[in-house]
């Protein structure tokens, strides 16, 4: 039977916000967000390197996606900037 439980993607959260860092693993993640944990690579620690990191995260992916979703109003006016500088 299918999981139906709901689940949040960190991984992904950090790849929209770090597009230009190769590997969005957990490790980078504590090392951008400087969480220590003398206990990672168990499964304790680990959740608990998450845990330290995700409020930071949440802020940062979030005021990302409302800056480009307030700017939905301004979609047309972008594209008609946008082929005004393209045409030469």
């Amino acid at each position: 039977k299918p999981l139906e439980n709901n689940y949040i993607d960190t991984q992904m959260m950090f790849k929209e916000v770090y597009p230009q860092i190769e590997s969005c693993g957990l490790d980078n993640l504590v090392a951008i967000f400087q969480a220590s944990n003398s206990q990672r690579h168990r499964a304790m620690g680990d959740a608990m390197a998450l845990a330290l990191c995700y409020p930071k995260l949440k802020k940062m992916y979030y005021q990302k996606y409302n800056w480009q979703l307030s700017q939905i109003e301004n979609v047309g006016y972008l594209f008609e900037r946008y082929f005004k500088l393209s045409i030469p």
